[in-house]
């Protein structure tokens, strides 16, 4: 393995960036649970492991990854997702990419677990919000 690729496996301690790719995932004050919503198709929520990278990193995966616009990112820590009762894939497909898996499979559970991870995000002020929103590179 060469020493520039992430491990596999994730540390408690490592943070998890989520996309505001609508602009119903933020507001005045912050990012809002629609943000952490998994996707209806697959149950999963798309996130990038973000762990030692400065804001304009964190905005360069977005660029290079995300299709659309992006108007910020909420970071969260491992522990605290798995401490939710999800779990994490971290495929690396593409660079650093992981999902969030084993949501519940009503509605109301996971609405109630995107609002715990945005009440987190928002409460220890880790949501970033762009001054203008991130366009990709290659639309």
């Amino acid at each position: 393995m060469l020493p520039t690729e992430p491990a596999l496996n994730l540390e408690p301690t490592d943070l998890l960036s989520r996309f505001a790719t609508q602009s119903n995932h933020y507001n005045t004050y912050g990012i809002t649970p629609k943000a952490f919503m998994p996707n209806t198709k697959n149950m999963q929520l798309s996130v990038f492991c973000t762990t030692g990278l400065t804001v304009e990193e964190i905005t360069n995966v977005a660029r290079d990854n995300i299709p659309g616009k992006v108007y910020g990112h909420g970071l969260s820590f491992v522990a605290f997702i798995r401490g939710l009762g999800l779990s994490i894939d971290y495929d690396n497909e593409p660079e650093k990419h992981a999902n969030v898996i084993g949501w519940p499979e009503n509605k109301d559970g996971q609405k109630n677990l995107a609002q715990k991870l945005s009440r987190e995000v928002n409460s220890s002020e880790a949501f970033c919000r762009y001054p203008e929103p991130i366009e990709p590179l290659n639309p």
